[in-house]
């Protein structure tokens, strides 16, 4: 096959199963799940929020220092 052949297949099956059905509201990328949806939410945030705690947590035992911003990892060879 040639590769405007292969081009032309691309640019229209992404089309017919990407773009088309994203502009109609029925795409499984952005399709609403109740179950995500109703895990979503006040408890939703407060689990990102210990998460983020605990790996800043995390990235400072790491490192052996406190939890400052900006502070970067060394790494042995001065990489």
């Amino acid at each position: 096959m040639s590769a405007a052949l292969i081009l032309v297949l691309s640019v229209v099956l992404t089309y017919f199963f990407c773009l088309r059905p994203m502009k109609q509201g029925w795409c499984a990328a952005v399709k609403t799940d109740p179950v995500i949806t109703a895990q979503s939410g006040p408890d939703a945030d407060a689990e990102i929020r210990r998460l983020r705690d605990e790996i800043s947590a995390l990235r400072a035992a790491e490192s052996g220092s406190a939890n400052l911003p900006g502070a970067r990892q060394t790494y042995p060879g001065g990489h």
